[in-house]
């Protein structure tokens, strides 16, 4: 009765389309997964790109070469951009995306 009941769950998010809470059994990756035609983009133009061709996604910015967790995520897309003055600007969206942008 409990595997009926978790695989009906499952089903209804999956037929919903929403992102399920972070698992490591379970992954649905809803939309387009990967974006290598961005790398040198502007990182603002990259965000508008990314969240209009998947919008079941969030883009969060961080510098090239920053070490960041570890864990998986089906709604979230990292984009690592590099720019002339560094961190301490902290503009983004002026920043080239340096790694192809993936779900994850």
């Amino acid at each position: 009765m409990q595997q009926k009941r978790e695989t009906a769950r499952l089903v209804a998010l999956i037929s919903a389309q929403v992102p399920p809470p972070h698992t490591s059994a379970l992954r649905i990756y809803i939309g387009k997964r990967m974006w290598p035609e961005l790398v040198g983009a502007k990182g603002s133009e990259a965000k508008e790109i990314i969240e209009r061709e998947n919008p079941n996604v969030k883009v969060v910015f961080i510098w090239c070469h920053w070490k960041r967790i570890m864990d998986c995520c089906c709604n979230r897309v990292w984009l690592f951009v590099e720019g002339e003055d560094g961190w301490e600007s902290g503009d983004y969206g002026e920043a080239k995306v340096c790694y192809i942008p993936r779900v994850g």
